[in-house]
């Protein structure tokens, strides 16, 4: 079994879905250690510089792979972005994983530009992605995202 310790980033009204992300992953040989926040373990925390850096830092910290669960309502969430940018910075693997009935206009921006995958909800195809054995975009209709052109800037 595999040990991976992954931080699952997902708006607040999607907490089931982590349970059942992680028996997913526990499906797939995976023994997850799961620091995300949910309501389950709510904190009392209202100020957002103090959440991102003490509650959410150290837990992406911790993290080998941040999961991004992509669903409704999520898009303009700026934890979401934060957490997204965030693991970028400390070089954490990122893979998008469409929730059940997540789009495409419910990608976050940050996924958009650092993801390392996309994946749909299928237990094989998310392990690949946080093994690094895939490393492409699936839409969520499971098709192959074509490359979109990226600016590229001389230092």
């Amino acid at each position: 079994m595999a040990h991976e310790k992954v931080f699952i980033s997902h708006i607040h009204e999607d907490d089931a879905q982590v349970g059942a992300m992680k028996l997913l992953l526990s499906g797939q040989g995976f023994d997850v250690t799961d620091s995300s926040v949910t309501k389950d373990e709510p904190n009392r925390a209202n100020n957002r510089e103090y959440i991102q850096r003490e509650i959410l830092a150290p837990r992406i910290e911790a993290a080998d792979t941040v999961i991004v669960l992509v669903s409704p309502g999520m898009r303009n969430s700026a934890y979401v972005n934060w957490e997204i940018e965030y693991a970028s910075q400390l070089d954490r693997r990122v893979v998008g994983v469409w929730a059940p009935n997540g789009t495409e206009d419910d990608i976050p921006t940050a996924l958009d530009d650092l993801a390392d995958a996309m994946v749909g909800w299928q237990g094989e195809r998310i392990k690949d992605a946080i093994l690094g054995r895939i490393n492409n975009w699936e839409t969520s209709q499971g098709s192959i995202r074509e490359q979109r052109p990226i600016d590229r800037h001389n230092c």
